[in-house]
């Protein structure tokens, strides 16, 4: 099982969401400053709760996940159904599958070429900055949020150097794990899936 569930952010009022979130996930939307990242901040949880409860009939909040040593969530009571989040820009993605799984989603803008060089290997490297300039922008993000979806979904963050593994060639695994861009979603956009195992069709539920 993949599952995808994208929210595609408007002009809303955070406030109205507040009241729906946990006290944990509540108190971390009130300390973001912009609209935007308390509106990310709340469909984060708002996404899970909604993933949750189509699959178990029961809602899902922050209050009750358990947290591995590097800060990654999970839950205790659901062990078998693993989950990731990731916003940028106008958009909020949750993954949730049956094995462990990381997310990401990137903007897409101008290509930042002294990041590149600190936290991408030197194959990493010379495939954003070797090719057609007006793509570069278009390359460093997905390198960047497919190797992102690694991390997570190994749980372990930055925990683990994204230099410390490449991700210049495609179709890509990595040790047990599986990496995909995702594709027909907004252009504007990188998407990125990475499952243990065999990566299959994700479903793709737009909220």
């Amino acid at each position: 099982m993949l599952k995808l569930y994208i929210k595609h952010l408007t002009e809303e009022d955070p406030a109205a969401l507040l009241p729906l979130l946990s006290k944990t996930r509540r108190a971390k939307a009130e300390r973001l400053r912009s609209s935007s990242q308390k509106l990310a901040c709340a469909y984060g949880e708002l996404l899970l709760s909604h993933a949750f409860e189509r699959e178990t009939g029961r809602a899902m909040s922050f209050d009750s996940l358990s947290f591995n040593p590097y800060g990654k969530p999970y839950s205790c009571e659901y062990p078998r159904l693993n989950f990731s989040i990731s916003h940028s820009g106008e958009y909020v993605m949750l993954g949730l599958a049956s094995a462990p799984l990381g997310v990401d989603v990137q903007r897409r803008k101008s290509a930042s070429v002294a990041a590149a060089k600190r936290f991408f290997t030197s194959e990493e490297y010379a495939f954003v900055v070797n090719g057609e300039e007006a793509g570069a922008g278009a390359r460093f993000a997905d390198l960047w949020a497919v190797k992102e979806s690694y991390i997570k979904a190994l749980g372990t963050g930055l925990a683990t150097p994204l230099s410390s593994f490449n991700t210049a060639n495609f179709p890509l695994k990595i040790g047990e794990y599986s990496l995909s861009l995702l594709n027909g979603l907004d252009e504007a956009y990188s998407w990125a899936v990475c499952v243990q195992g065999s990566l299959e069709k994700a479903e793709i539920i737009f909220v």
